[in-house]
């Protein structure tokens, strides 16, 4: 082959690779970002949330309109940190409790591989879609309470 072809086909492939997601090595380099926001106006100015991981309890929190929750980690050893929240607000008899943070290329593709933002709406919780730059409906709210997840 001659010298420029085998320079060509070297940046072809280095283009390439700064094109294409991270591997899942790569991840567990990532130090992650979770953003719990209250975009709540109908059922009151506080959102009660209590996040969690098997390891970690983040404790409660009690979001006024507008405010927001965030903390950051990086992958455990094996890769299978998990987060999950319990989300109630002060008004309406109703509570959402769902992971906000698993192992899943698409969550990873849908937080841009570094900030996993969930919106509370009267209408439910959204996963902003960051590469997108959108807001997608994931959970509906349940009726009821579970106020037992509120004390840690």
């Amino acid at each position: 082959m001659n010298d420029h072809l085998v320079i060509i086909l070297f940046v072809s492939v280095l283009v390439a690779l700064t094109n294409i997601r991270p591997a899942y090595s790569q991840i567990a380099l990532i130090k992650w970002h979770v953003y719990v926001k209250n975009e709540m106006s109908q059922y009151g100015p506080i959102l009660h949330v209590h996040c969690k991981s098997k390891d970690n309890d983040l404790g409660l929190q009690n979001l006024t309109a507008g405010a927001e929750f965030e903390w950051h980690f990086k992958l455990n050893f094996t890769g299978s940190t998990l987060f999950w929240c319990y989300w109630r607000p002060e008004k309406g008899n109703i509570y959402a409790d769902f992971k906000v943070f698993w192992k899943d290329r698409e969550l990873f593709e849908k937080c841009n591989y570094k900030n996993c933002i969930w919106i509370a709406r009267d209408t439910g919780l959204y996963l902003r879609n960051v590469p997108k730059d959108y807001d997608e409906f994931w959970y509906h709210w349940t009726p009821g309470s579970m106020d037992t997840y509120l004390h840690p």
